[in-house]
């Protein structure tokens, strides 16, 4: 009997050596062939299945927004426990994760940077970073009315307004951190102080 082949993990799998090669060496070293060799599979099949650059490119693209909403929360919502962390807690958590301090973080953040520079000329890509950071303002407008409830949040906070602050700040930080040698204390000094403005006191939750 033949063996059944799982099509859509193997679109994963060439997606996964996609982000690899562009956390190294940026969106311009990809190539039907170097993604072949780091998947380790032939030419021929990255080829069956994404006929072009940006078939593969706006499939990973996907891949990474789900890797993240995975494991950020975003885009999910489960019943309360007495064991969820505190609103503050999560938010700190959240925004801390999105700055590259550590190689993965860094790699990640290589590739977010590669994937915003692709979407200014691609239409189907800026639409798809468009839902991702929807989505994850969305979170964020979750997390801030929960602290604001909870005391931890100044009332006249827009928390819309708020929540893209703190996310384009993010972004930035994280940017001039991989670009510019912006040290990771300053970057977390700046979130710190950006959060105390909104009413949040300034420093970690457990200080």
């Amino acid at each position: 009997m033949p063996k059944q082949v799982d099509h859509e993990q193997r679109r994963e799998f060439i997606a996964s050596a996609l982000l690899r090669v562009a956390a190294q060496e940026g969106l311009e070293g990809l190539s039907l062939r170097r993604i072949a060799a780091e998947a380790g599979v032939t030419s021929g099949m990255v080829q069956h299945y994404f006929p072009t650059k940006d078939a593969m490119i706006h499939y990973a693209m996907d891949v990474a927004a789900a890797t993240f909403a995975d494991g950020s929360g975003a885009g999910t919502e489960s019943p309360a426990s007495e064991h969820d962390p505190e609103p503050l807690e999560e938010i700190r958590t959240l925004l801390s994760s999105l700055l590259p301090t550590d190689d993965a973080r860094r790699g990640a953040g290589g590739v977010s940077l590669a994937f915003m520079s692709y979407a200014m000329t691609h239409e189907a890509a800026a639409t798809r970073l468009a839902e991702g950071n929807a989505r994850l303002r969305g979170h964020m407008v979750g997390l801030l009315i929960q602290a604001r409830d909870a005391g931890q949040v100044r009332e006249d906070v827009d928390v819309n307004t708020a929540a893209v602050a703190l996310l384009a700040l993010t972004d930035g930080l994280g940017a001039q951190a991989l670009s510019s040698c912006l040290s990771l204390d300053f970057a977390l000094a700046a979130l710190d102080l950006h959060i105390a403005l909104l009413g949040i006191p300034s420093g970690r939750p457990d200080r």
